[in-house]
């Protein structure tokens, strides 16, 4: 079923006092963090997946404002670049 902008999984539970986790792939799921954080959260909270964006590209831009993550003489740094 699709609702606005999202795909929704059928059948849809019986929802008490429901919360979001969300996950913004690729941007947010360098090394599969975001996907085992969510996962690891869904097992231990009985949570399940009941939707997504249907085209997250129509929403955010993935080629830009990207985090670089260096060593510089054996320090680690994040350089974050401007976004506005």
């Amino acid at each position: 079923m699709k609702i606005g902008a999202f795909d929704v999984f059928e059948p849809l539970p019986e929802l008490r006092d429901p919360h979001v986790l969300a996950n913004l792939r690729p941007w947010i799921d360098v090394n599969n963090v975001g996907t085992l954080t969510l996962d690891g959260l869904e097992a231990q909270l009985g949570a399940k997946e009941i939707g997504k964006l249907a085209r997250p590209g129509d929403f955010l831009d993935f080629t830009r404002y990207r985090p670089m993550l260096y060593l510089e003489e054996g320090v680690r740094r994040v350089k974050i670049p401007n976004t506005t």
